[in-house]
């Protein structure tokens, strides 16, 4: 059983719950298990999820690319203006690096489940093939 941990693990059981009886099984091209999705219908759901988020998360990004690319008219030239414009300019830089990670990120994460749904399919797909072969046996 998984020890709380502080608020956080208490904010967290409050959302998803105790995650002592999560399913946890093997999975597809996995070393030591993982999640595995009852169905490919639920793998279509969250990959829809992802794809909204990702979606959402660019258009900021464009956003983000305008405040950068505005930082090259400085108001002024006196030392507080230059300052002032070179640390928004470092912290924006920054912010667009962390998004263009983020997006990286929930880029691969599709793929990965993009994956899973495969295995899932070609699994399900396997199954009703020796189920089919099964019933043909005994109906001979």
């Amino acid at each position: 059983m998984l020890e709380p941990i502080g608020q956080a693990t208490a904010a967290a059981q409050n959302i998803w719950g105790d995650a002592t009886q999560w399913g946890v099984g093997t999975g597809v091209g996995t070393v030591s298990g993982g999640f595995e999705f009852p169905s490919v219908e639920e793998i279509d759901a969250v990959l829809s999820s992802w794809r909204a988020r990702q979606a959402s998360i660019a258009q900021r990004g464009n956003t983000l690319e305008l405040m950068v690319s505005s930082l090259t008219q400085q108001p002024a030239e006196d030392d507080a203006t230059t300052g002032y414009i070179a640390t928004w300019a470092q912290s924006l830089t920054q912010l667009r690096d962390q998004h263009r990670s983020m997006l990286e990120y929930i880029e691969d994460y599709i793929k990965k489940l993009e994956a899973a749904k495969q295995a899932k399919q070609a699994g399900e797909a396997e199954n009703e093939a020796a189920v089919q072969k099964t019933a043909g046996d005994l109906a001979q």
